[in-house]
Order: structure tokens, then sequence, then C-alpha cells
């Protein structure tokens, strides 16, 4: 296997773990949006989702990436 097929491969892998571990741990099923803060058992700290610094439309500029 080539050395770019391996780093594809490997690279594929860790974002397969990161985007398994913002969707259980991270998205709000129920209301929409994700929680900008976890605490240090990886729990959703609950503050307002959308505020005069964040708005929602960089979430789907981020899924189109």
């Amino acid at each position: 296997m080539r050395i770019a097929e391996f780093c594809k491969k490997e690279i594929a892998s860790i974002l397969d773990e990161v985007m398994e571990f913002w969707s259980t741990k991270a998205i709000d099923h129920s209301h929409g949006e994700w929680y900008e803060k976890l605490d240090a058992d990886k729990n959703p700290i609950h503050v307002p989702k959308v505020n005069m610094w964040k708005s929602p439309y960089h979430i789907v500029r981020m899924c189109l990436l």
C-alpha cells in the first residue's frame, strides 16, 4: 500500500471517530443545532445555542465541506 493511500484511510478513520463523537455527544437531536460546550464528562453545558457571536449558518457550511 502506498503512503498516500494509507494516510487517506487513516484520516478517514479519524474523521469517522470525530463525527461519531459530535453526533452522539454534541448534537441536540431533539431541538436541532449543537451544543457549544461540553463538560469534563462530555455532557452538554446548556447555554444559548445561538447568540450575537454565533449563528446556525456555520453548521451548514461545515457539513458542505
